[in-house]
């Protein structure tokens, strides 16, 4: 079956059954749309506690994490790939394929 979200921010958004209640949904949504990006840590800091990625940061900024380089928080990785935009890209010239998928 294929099926095609047409306004998916309208309601119902939120699953009136998913699993730990409607405000740990609404905070994973925050979550989602990246909100919450500030609380990924530095890699190589031992000290920080934080998260260890998000998962609008992985959507977002794939192959992408944040190390302390002189002091300071910095990108590093091999790559950069704003999965959103690639999969908007393709549909758009595209949209019956189904080869496009994000990855987290």
């Amino acid at each position: 079956m294929n099926m095609t979200i047409e306004e998916p921010e309208t309601d119902p958004v939120i699953h009136m059954a998913f699993p730990g209640g409607i405000d740990d949904l609404k905070e994973y949504v925050l979550e989602l749309k990246g909100y919450k990006d500030h609380w990924v840590k530095n890699i190589n800091d031992e000290k920080d506690t934080r998260w260890e990625y998000t998962y609008h940061g992985r959507i977002k900024n794939y192959s992408v994490w944040k190390e302390l380089q002189n002091g300071r928080s910095v990108e590093a990785g091999p790559f950069k790939v704003d999965q959103i935009e690639s999969v908007i890209t393709k549909l758009s010239k595209q949209p019956f394929t189904r080869q496009e998928q994000m990855i987290t």
